[in-house]
């Protein structure tokens, strides 16, 4: 398991306790959600699962079962909706995570509708946000490292894969 299940209750008692995260977060999942189509939506990386509380009827996953989630799924092989394309599939934080960032959008692409939209937001690996998260934030951005092939072994983070200037190259 390449996944930290002791972050979730800290998550969450963060969450429940602070006003202004849900709001910052409450302002980017209804950015995302301006941009999604009508019809059956996808979660991947859903953490403790806050989505629901901006955009009802997401299914979430994560790459674990656990009570803050619908599905346990790996997000380089997404299910199909019963049978059925997705609309669209969210990503709020978790590209930089992915070890594989291509079989995703492979994966991804086989499981959305015609027309279907994958939606991410990731961090800004611009000079002021390596500085911002250089002072307050755990995982890495590291430019240099990001290159073709595109697969990347795990990092120091126990079997993780952690690089938050995967969107900016």
């Amino acid at each position: 398991m390449t996944y930290d299940l002791s972050l979730l209750e800290p998550s969450l008692a963060k969450w429940r306790a602070s006003e202004a995260l849900r709001m910052a977060y409450g302002s980017l999942y209804r950015q995302m959600h301006s941009a999604a189509l009508p019809g059956p939506a996808l979660e991947v990386g859903s953490g403790i699962g806050v989505i629901r509380e901006f955009i009802p009827g997401v299914v979430t996953s994560d790459v674990a079962a656990t009570p803050y989630v619908d599905c346990a799924l790996s997000a380089y092989e997404l299910p199909t909706n019963h049978g059925g394309p997705w609309a669209t599939v969210y990503l709020l934080d978790v590209l930089h995570h992915l070890r594989r960032p291509f079989a995703f959008f492979e994966s991804a692409a086989s499981v959305l509708d015609i027309g279907g939209r994958i939606i991410m937001m990731e961090p800004a690996a611009t000079p002021g946000g390596r500085l911002f998260y250089r002072l307050f934030h755990h995982e890495p951005i590291v430019p240099a490292a990001i290159n073709a092939p595109y697969d990347f072994r795990e990092d120091k983070y126990g079997g993780e894969f952690a690089n938050m200037a995967m969107a900016w190259c």
